[in-house]
């Protein structure tokens, strides 16, 4: 069974199973306690902020597996954590013509400072990697507002939606987004609502703003416009 963090101690043997009464056992990796029937995991993880997300076997309530959804991760990760996306399997052996994605808007808010989103990928291509696809609305897929964020390894399919891929966005007071990395991505149909100028892959919310950012080794296939600042 997975679990939402990796642990140091994951390498050790398992001493026991979920505790099943009142007492602590010892399960993946992490001390759990049993409390009146209620068992929770007790205290940290040593090995850091590192969180797992999984569409397919995983949930966001209970703390026991990866989380499903990549804002939810977001939204429980600390400052210089690192996220990692586990592909969605496809539906069928054959027949298919686009990966199954995570169909969610994610917004790195202020705060999250250094955070890393990795996709655990097989290839820098459409079906190599998790993807990232809405279907509709006019959202960017990843808002970042956060300092010296990195996202890897991700497809960000627009097909569908109208607010482009990824949105380095200062306009929101403490927002800066500086500092970005965008690195072995692939971007497909990222376009704006009337023009190419509305948005695109990887764009800014205003001039000169979210310095230093850092694209690197990525493709753009059928984007109305890669990479644009305004």
């Amino acid at each position: 069974m997975s679990t939402r963090f990796i642990y140091k101690a994951k390498r050790l043997a398992d001493i026991g199973n979920l505790p099943t009464a009142a007492g602590i056992g010892f399960f993946n990796g992490q001390f759990w306690g049993n409390t009146n029937g209620v068992v929770s995991p007790l205290g940290g993880s040593p090995f850091g902020n590192t969180l797992l997300v999984d569409g397919d076997n995983g949930s966001d309530t209970d703390t026991r597996l990866p989380y499903k959804t990549v804002q939810a991760a977001v939204t429980a990760s600390s400052q210089g954590g690192t996220i990692y996306v586990k592909p969605l399997e496809a539906e069928s052996a054959s027949g298919d013509t686009d990966p199954d994605s995570y169909a969610e808007t994610i917004t790195i808010p202020a705060g999250k400072d250094g955070l890393s989103i990795i996709g655990v990928s097989r290839g820098l291509t459409q079906g190599g990697q998790p993807q990232i696809k809405i279907g509709a609305g006019a959202t960017a897929m990843f808002t970042v507002q956060a300092f010296g964020v990195r996202i890897s390894n991700l497809t960000i399919n627009g097909a569908g939606s109208t607010g482009g891929g990824i949105l380095l966005d200062a306009t929101a007071g403490t927002a800066d987004a500086g500092g970005l990395v965008v690195d072995n991505c692939h971007f497909k149909n990222c376009k704006g609502a009337a023009s190419s100028q509305t948005a695109g892959a990887i764009y800014w919310s205003a001039q000169g703003a979210s310095w230093y950012a850092t694209i690197a080794n990525n493709d753009f296939f059928d984007c109305r416009i890669g990479i644009l600042l305004l």
